[in-house]
């Protein structure tokens, strides 16, 4: 758990303006021995950081981990960019409106992926 608390801090770190040139006015930092951990940052130009971990017990031998959060900073551009994120068994998995989609699904896919659903594969009898 550790590695990866570590590894979610430096990913926040890389987001954040240089501090030198934007201070840090909001700092906190609360983990837990259970593996329940919360962070906020803010600084003076606007970059904030939330992000909020626990343990999930799963059916398998060891507890994943889930971390939610957001951060939200300004571009070069000067617009604001926010993005919420959800860590955990599945990946990390970020929502954004700047945030690429990808394209629909062709309707003549749709259609044979429905098929296949509806008219699965069976594994004929062997004869003997």
């Amino acid at each position: 758990m550790n590695s990866f608390l570590i590894l979610c801090l430096a990913i926040a770190a890389v987001n954040c303006a240089d501090l030198k040139e934007d201070p840090v006015l909001v700092q906190e930092s609360k983990i837990e021995a259970d593996g329940i951990f919360h962070v906020r940052l803010e600084t003076a130009g606007g970059t904030k950081i939330t992000q909020e971990g626990h343990l999930k017990h799963t059916s398998g031998v060891e507890d994943s981990e889930v971390v939610e959060g957001e951060f939200l900073f300004k571009g070069d551009d000067g617009k604001e960019y926010d993005v919420k994120y959800t860590a955990d068994e599945n990946g990390y998995q970020p929502q954004g409106e700047h945030l690429p989609t990808p394209p629909p699904i062709p309707e003549a896919i749709q259609r044979a992926l429905q098929y296949i659903a509806a008219h699965p594969y069976v594994e004929p009898a062997k004869k003997g």
